[in-house]
């Protein structure tokens, strides 16, 4: 360990000192000390001393009986330190998420340009249309969404509450204008089967297996009592629905 710092100044002023010794051979005052004269023989002593006691004094680490301690490199990258990592917090068990659509759930199908408007089932009407209407909360405004299984697989029956219909496109039409209507639900045909497929705005595109047309509002109107009507896919605002939870 190196000499502490006051010992370094001692030994620097003895080291002085001495060499002065050994090189003037005394006969000299330092403040209240008088230095003598000396022989030849004594100053050469005196200049070895003087200049063993200047070096220890000034390089103290010579009589160091370990390194001096080297700072140890930072190992932090440069740039701001990044905040310690977050650690999501234990949910509690609670019930699964209900897939969607949920079978043993009711919906209805808003339009996501005019959301006061539903899809609603007509009975009075000629084939039983479908049309657009204000939200009522009558169950001709609630449908049940039913996966398919076999060939149809990833398709969907969009069934009417009220009625127990399936939601159809008319005599199977594969023209743009092909009106919709509700009619028994059947297996064998394709025009009552519909691919439900999400957009980036959180609305749906509700498309027929059959012609692979969608669902869409003509016209883009907002006026209540609209047909609904199967088109071409645009990608309009009137060819996006919403999924609305409304019971079981």
């Amino acid at each position: 360990m190196s000499l502490p710092n006051d010992t370094n100044a001692l030994l620097i002023v003895l080291g002085a000192v001495f060499l002065l010794i050994g090189l003037l051979g005394g006969g000299f005052e330092l403040s209240a000390l008088r230095i003598p004269p000396v022989t030849r023989y004594v100053r050469s002593v005196a200049a070895v001393i003087g200049i063993a006691f200047l070096t220890v004094g000034i390089f103290p680490g010579l009589i160091s009986k370990t390194p001096p301690e080297r700072s140890k490199p930072s190992t932090a990258a440069s740039g701001p330190k990044p905040p310690p990592p977050k650690h999501s917090e234990p949910k509690a068990p609670g019930t699964p998420p209900r897939p969607f659509p949920d079978p043993d759930v009711t919906y209805q199908i808003a339009s996501a340009f005019a959301p006061n408007n539903v899809v609603t089932e007509s009975p009075a009407s000629p084939f039983n249309l479908v049309i657009q209407a204000p939200f009522s909360g009558d169950n001709k405004q609630r449908w049940h969404i039913v996966s398919l299984t076999g060939a149809s697989a990833g398709y969907y029956h969009i069934i009417s509450v009220a009625s127990g219909l399936c939601l159809n496109v008319l005599a199977s039409s594969l023209a743009d204008g092909g009106r919709l209507i509700t009619y028994a639900c059947q297996d064998g045909y394709d025009n009552d089967k519909w691919g439900v497929s999400g957009a980036a705005d959180g609305s749906y595109v509700l498309r027929a297996k059959h012609s692979g047309k969608v669902m869409d509002v003509n016209g883009s109107s907002t006026a209540p009592g609209v047909p609904l009507q199967q088109w071409t896919m645009l990608g309009g605002p009137n060819q996006h629905w919403r999924l609305l939870p409304a019971g079981p």
